[in-house]
């Protein structure tokens, strides 16, 4: 519940104005994302293997940036 909260109350500022939130706010509210993300990085890897596996596709290597 408490990150339906947090997204609600981001999605009420504007990007400027989480600039403007005391520290401890945006701490906290970083921490709570980066939960989120780790708990979507599981079935998103689970996914991928699904995919790999059905259609015998090996793992992408690194991305290399030709510049």
């Amino acid at each position: 519940m408490e990150r339906l909260e947090l997204q609600l109350e981001l999605e009420q500022n504007r990007p400027g104005q989480l600039a403007d939130l005391p520290e401890e706010k945006r701490r906290h509210i970083i921490h709570v994302l980066e939960e989120q993300l780790a708990e979507l990085d599981v079935p998103v890897a689970d996914e991928s293997q699904a995919f790999r596996e059905r259609f015998a596709v090996e793992p992408a290597g690194p991305k290399v940036c030709a510049g």
